[in-house]
């Protein structure tokens, strides 16, 4: 394999990683549970914190996990010549 492919997977796996991440932060967002309209009120607006991760880390597993099985399938299949 060429170094290009191995950093096109790895930027599309951060990719993945960053849309589960950001997605998980909102349905945690207390404000954007309830709809509040002051961006005060709304965390999924700030930074996520380090220790977040520790604390998340199954749960972000298994939602990453969901995400990329089908999209590797189709990579997969793209390699072999299989379009969907």
């Amino acid at each position: 394999m060429s170094k290009k492919f191995v950093d096109n997977v790895k930027i599309g796996v951060i990719h993945l990683l960053n849309n589960v991440l950001y997605k998980y932060w909102e349905e945690l967002c207390y404000g954007c549970q309830i709809n509040h309209p002051s961006q005060k009120h709304h965390e999924c607006l700030t930074e996520i914190p380090g220790y977040f991760y520790e604390g998340h880390f199954d749960q972000l597993m298994k939602r990453l996990d969901r995400t990329f099985h089908p999209r590797h399938r189709r990579l997969s299949a793209f390699k072999r010549g299989v379009w969907y």
